[in-house]
């Protein structure tokens, strides 16, 4: 389901092109992805080229363990600067 992509990857999806020409636009988190669907997506272009080259292994596990940890700590300073910033308009 997309909702667990969004999750995995950290990537918005924008839309879906099915196979048979279809297109799903602002998909929602049940959407189902299938094998031959192509997603448009947003994120940042780093996390978006580690993707692209990452395996379907285990060194492909522990590049997305990382991915996710890296993400998680992009999370926690953009919180805290948003905070900072609060602070300062107060």
């Amino acid at each position: 389901m997309l909702g667990i992509v969004g999750i995995i990857a950290f990537l918005t999806v924008l839309g879906i092109y099915r196979s048979d020409g279809d297109y799903i636009g602002v998909p929602r988190g049940e959407t189902e992805i299938y094998d031959k669907d192509t997603l448009v997506v947003y994120g940042r272009s780093k996390s978006l080229r580690e993707l692209e080259q990452r395996r379907a292994d285990r060194s492909g596990d522990l590049a997305h363990d990382n991915s996710v940890n890296e993400q998680t700590k992009h999370h926690a300073e953009q919180e805290q600067r948003e905070r900072a910033h609060k602070q300062k308009r107060r």
